[in-house]
């Protein structure tokens, strides 16, 4: 919601976390409207059970009328009957609607929202849900704001360079415009993503700033706004009439997960194996006993096996093998937790690569995975 708002030119002041309690709601919401904001977007805590204590909190503290909407109860009840289940009585909540205010239509749930108009401040209550609360944003809220503006936010995605390092390489810009627009770094285990934001000063022309930035850093970058890694991957494979295929280990089906979750990616995509054991890695990669006799399940080699293995088995351009230690157990002083080799095979050449990554299981795997596309970006294509 904050991008959106941005987009908008919207300048988001706060973001703040309140417990489930009338009190710390009402004294939350009287210390930011104190403040006079435009806008005051509120959610979570408009369901059905006991701990949804929002509704009541917000009815209470602007005296909302409340009113019951009979029709929209008879409709809630059609629509659990349709899933074969009885309506709990305690979803009568969500038929509550109130009389001084606007209720918002939720196309994705059953809690409805609230728009409040309190002096200048126009407030809107949503469900937590995230489903929920973006359907009730886009068509009922999306169209009163002001109108977007795409020059005014830019936000540019990297992956395989940590934080510290991208803003080193990018020091002499922040200087030169770290008064002149505001510039975030917004970094996860899924890559770093470099917001900047000409609010400020409307007048100035973000893209020189881009340019100035993929001039010193422009590999790292797959992508910008929403685009994901995944997504780039497939549309470059795409463009270079190039199939895959995968054998993993450690990741435990992940990497293929990342792409096939991208629309068409059949196109592209042959399939996948996850070669747990070694028993499944022999029969069907053909990695050599030998090899992991005298190398380990988790080196360089049988990496490299792998890869050639689903490479060969499914007649694809590229195969992918991986293999490591995810943890939380397992590690040696040889071979260390969160240690990986990542293999690529192509009809021409083998590329392998050797990473310790110190972190937890889930993070590892999806980690490891976004490394294995980010390698098939730099090997086959750039964008």
């Amino acid at each position: 919601m904050g991008k959106k708002l941005v987009s908008r030119k919207i300048i988001v002041e706060k973001i703040v976390s309140v417990r489930d309690q009338d009190e710390a709601i009402k004294f939350e919401l009287q210390s930011l409207l104190n403040k006079k904001p435009d806008y005051l977007f509120i959610t979570g805590g408009l369901g059905p059970t006991h701990d949804d204590i929002t509704q009541n909190s917000i009815k209470t503290f602007f005296k909302l009328d409340e009113d019951f909407d009979q029709k929209y109860y008879d409709t809630l009840k059609v629509k659990f009957a349709e899933r074969g289940i009885d309506m709990p009585e305690s979803n009568r909540s969500q038929a509550i609607i109130y009389k001084n205010c606007k209720m918002l239509n939720n196309p994705k749930g059953t809690a409805k929202g609230i728009e409040v108009n309190f002096n200048n401040t126009k407030i809107f209550v949503l469900p937590g849900v995230p489903i929920e609360m973006k359907a009730i944003f886009f068509d009922s809220i999306n169209s009163i704001l002001p109108v977007e503006s795409k020059n005014s936010l830019i936000t540019l995605r990297a992956f395989g360079i940590s934080e510290s390092s991208l803003a080193k390489k990018m020091n002499k810009i922040l200087d030169e415009w770290k008064s002149k627009v505001e510039i975030a770094f917004l970094p996860s285990h899924l890559g770093v993503d470099v917001r900047i934001n000409n609010l400020v000063n409307p007048k100035i022309n973000l893209s020189e700033i881009v340019e100035s930035i993929n001039s010193v850093v422009g590999n790292y970058f797959f992508g910008s706004g929403s685009e994901k890694l995944e997504q780039i991957v497939v549309d470059g494979l795409k463009l270079n009439n190039l199939t895959l295929s995968v054998a993993e280990s450690c990741t435990g089906g992940k990497l293929a997960n990342f792409i096939t979750s991208v629309p068409d990616s059949s196109s592209i995509f042959i399939g996948g194996i996850v070669a747990y054991s070694n028993s499944v890695k022999m029969n069907f990669l053909d990695v050599a006993k030998d090899t992991i006799e005298k190398n380990g399940a988790v080196s360089e080699e049988v990496a490299i096996q792998m890869a050639n293995g689903i490479r060969e088995k499914t007649n694809s351009d590229i195969g992918i093998g991986i293999t490591g230690i995810s943890g939380p157990t397992g590690g040696s002083v040889d071979k260390p937790l969160g240690l990986v080799f990542i293999a690529i095979s192509g009809k021409q050449n083998n590329k392998v690569k050797k990473f310790i990554l110190k972190m937890d299981r889930v993070m590892h795997q999806e980690t490891t995975s976004y490394i294995a596309l980010n390698m098939i970006r730099r090997y086959y294509f750039r964008k």
